[in-house]
C-alpha cells in the first residue's frame, strides 16, 4: 500500500502541518525510540 501523505496549508499556501496514514506515523514514532541521540520523553526544563 502506498504511503498516505498530506499537507496542511493555510491561506497563503505554506504549508504548516502534514497528515500521515497510521502505518507511517507507526513506523516514524516507533523508530524514534531506537535513536540514542533522539531527545524524546524529556520535559521543557530538561530540554
Amino acid at each position: 500500500m502506498a504511503e498516505q501523505v498530506r499537507y496542511v496549508t493555510n491561506e497563503q499556501g505554506e504549508r504548516v502541518g502534514v497528515l500521515l496514514d497510521l502505518a507511517t506515523y507507526d513506523r516514524f514514532t516507533h523508530s524514534l525510540g531506537l535513536d540514542a541521540e533522539c531527545l524524546i520523553d524529556l520535559s521543557q526544563s530538561e530540554l
